[in-house]
This record gives structure tokens, C-alpha cells and sequence, in this order.
């Protein structure tokens, strides 16, 4: 009799197809209390990871961290800001050539469009002028 109900519960699963409605009809058989606070969790989780686009700081580079992958940008409104370098990062010489971390000096005028993840700026395209 046990299985039964396990099995029917299950064929209901398979069939409601998207997490939330899997999660609804656990809770309604009472069997999936804890299935409804992982999925939020992981819900909760992928809200601090999304990206939220942060504009363009347009500066000059006042200083590199190569080894921590920061970059620190002097700018006119904003006035110093850290800036993470990711491997995904774009940099873009002049020319719309393909640049490389190694392509950063101190002192260049640089245009970085950027976004917040988890309360940082990240590097998307750095475009140097």
C-alpha cells in the first residue's frame, strides 16, 4: 500500500513537469517539505550570482592587482573604484583589436562597461582608448 501512494506520487512528479509544480505536489502529499526550501535556497542563491548591468566607468587606470585580478580605475564622477577582471572579460585595443590583461598600464585612459555580482563591479568589455 506504501508503494503505491510513493508510486502515484511520483507519476504525479513526471507529469507536472517544472520545479514548482514537483514542489507543490509534494507539499500537498506532505512528503515534500524539505524539497520546497532547497528549491528556494537555490533560488535565493541565483539572485546573489545574476549579473545586474552597472553602465560604463569611463577613467584612467591608477593601478593593477595581476595577481588578484583587480583593477583600480580613477574616475570623474565616481572617484576610485575596484573593478574584477574575469578570464571572460573582453579587452579591446585600439583598432577593435583583442587585447590582454597585459595590455593595461597604469596611466591609460580606459572605458569599462560593467556589472555588479554580489555586491562587486565585474569587468565586462575594457576598452582601451
Amino acid at each position: 500500500m506504501i508503494f503505491a501512494r510513493y508510486f502515484i506520487i511520483a507519476l504525479i512528479i513526471l507529469a507536472l513537469g517544472s520545479p514548482a509544480a514537483r514542489a507543490d505536489a509534494l507539499a500537498t502529499s506532505g512528503l515534500g517539505q524539505v524539497v520546497i526550501a532547497e528549491d528556494q535556497e537555490q533560488n535565493d542563491n541565483d539572485v546573489e550570482t545574476q549579473g545586474h548591468d552597472r553602465g560604463v566607468l569611463d577613467g584612467d587606470i591608477v593601478g593593477i592587482d595581476y595577481a588578484r585580478g583587480i583593477l583600480h580605475v580613477q574616475t570623474a564622477r565616481r572617484g576610485r573604484v575596484d573593478v574584477v577582471i574575469l578570464p571572460s572579460t573582453n579587452i579591446m585595443r585600439r583598432g577593435d583589436q583583442y587585447g590582454t590583461i597585459a595590455d593595461l598600464a597604469q596611466g591609460a585612459h580606459i572605458s569599462v562597461y560593467v556589472s555588479e555580482v554580489a555586491g562587486r563591479l565585474t569587468a565586462q568589455i575594457i576598452r582601451i582608448h
